[in-house]
């Protein structure tokens, strides 16, 4: 039985080791390639030249990650290529199983659609990534019959611009909270809840290993019982105007330094490099070297405080997953531009903690700073993991 893993950012690549590694135990003859899809995730092609990993093909196909914003000669090459790797590989390989942990990306969504119309008993497993599954599906604009009509021409899958979880239904959805579920997502699919708690922490480690992050380990030790902050491109990806994000940076930094704190940032893959200039201007202290390193493998090793973020995946699988401290600055950010795109589901509670204006985040961060962290230690979850994956396995073989 052959299973395809189609991955876009390094914590994709993460899951679906972990996926793949559960997999391989489940006793049953399986061959699992991994299809590495935007350019961001070249440079693990060194990383794991000559490495021993749960795959028995890799390929790398460098797709740019924000097509729009790239030359329309240089739209079509990406799209012409990657139709014609997926109809190549889905021919050839005939995969049983396809995963993927989002569909609304133009190659995951046509390789999708390829897939289910070549595979006719074929499977297809969503995998929760994030918030997505968790936010009002109204971020994306609509796309008119027109444009419809060009994209679907020239090979372009999802073209209407459908959010992320609803452009196809699929057999199975592993998500983490079922009752908090935004209407639409995986519609149809058969869902299992993954464990509560973290991560397998034995896999993990290997991850680890394989990615040879040690040095970045001991970096993230410092970050332990301070807080966090995990940046997005809110600028680059024209949400907002730079200066615009700048003052928000300058707003928060003067709360850091009334209350002389001390917060780390994470920049995000695509942070401009003059990004790291104003956030140490502010007072934060950005680490470094860790772009290419999924933030939630670091989690059980360097716990940090509480994390802060406007909107992130990754804090959202650090409340739910090590059951941490988040506060969450959607509101704050949001309502200054007037913006309610990306209302998250997931109701506030006493760890996910959603401040509507500064004096609440003040008041939010005057009661986190008196928290010791460094007594909580993390409790492995290995075997309900497997039990998961191995509910999933019996379920499409069926």
């Amino acid at each position: 039985m052959r299973i395809v893993f189609l991955v876009n950012t390094p914590f994709h690549l993460y899951k679906s080791f972990i996926i793949s590694k559960l997999l391989k135990k489940t006793g049953s003859d399986l061959i699992i390639d991994l299809i590495n899809i935007e350019d961001t995730m070249n440079k693990y092609q060194e990383i794991l030249n000559g490495k021993k990993t749960p795959w028995h093909n890799i390929y790398f196909l460098n797709c740019q990650n924000r097509l729009y914003q790239t030359k329309k000669i240089k739209q079509l090459k990406f799209i012409l290529k990657s139709n014609s790797f997926a109809k190549k590989y889905i021919l050839d390989k005939k995969p049983h199983i396809l995963v993927s942990f989002i569909d609304h990306h133009f190659f995951n969504a046509k390789f999708i659609d390829i897939y289910k119309k070549q595979i006719n008993k074929g499977k297809y497993i969503l995998v929760e990534e994030g918030i997505a599954p968790y936010i009002k599906a109204n971020y994306h604009k609509k796309t008119g019959f027109l444009k419809q009509g060009i994209k679907k021409l020239i090979g372009v899958g999802n073209i209407k611009n459908l959010s992320q979880g609803r452009v196809f239904s699929p057999n199975v959805a592993l998500v983490s909270d079922m009752r908090s579920l935004s209407k639409g997502y995986a519609m149809g699919a058969k869902l299992i809840e993954m464990p509560k708690g973290p991560f397998p922490l034995s896999i993990t480690n290997e991850f680890n290993q394989l990615i040879e992050s040690d040095q970045k380990i001991l970096m993230l030790n410092t970050v332990r019982n301070s807080f966090l902050f995990l940046s997005q491109p809110l600028s680059e990806d024209k949400l907002f105007t730079f200066e615009e994000e700048k003052q928000f940076i300058r707003e928060l930094g003067k709360i850091i330094k009334t209350y002389d704190l001390k917060i780390f940032v994470k920049l995000h893959p695509r942070d401009s490099k003059k990004k790291e200039k104003i956030y140490n201007d502010a007072g934060f202290f950005c680490l470094k070297d860790l772009s290419d390193v999924p933030i939630e493998t670091l989690f059980s090793i360097g716990v940090p405080k509480a994390v802060l973020t406007y909107f992130s995946s990754a804090a959202v699988n650090y409340n739910i997953r090590n059951n941490g401290f988040v506060i969450w600055l959607e509101e704050i950010f949001c309502r200054k531009k007037n913006i309610r795109q990306k209302q998250i589901l997931i109701k506030p509670s006493e760890r996910l903690i959603k401040p509507k204006n500064f004096k609440e985040l003040q008041q939010c961060i005057i009661k986190l700073k008196k928290i010791n962290v460094n007594s909580i230690t993390i409790n492995s979850n290995d075997h309900d993991w497997q039990l998961t994956i191995n509910s999933m396995l019996d379920y499409v073989k069926k």
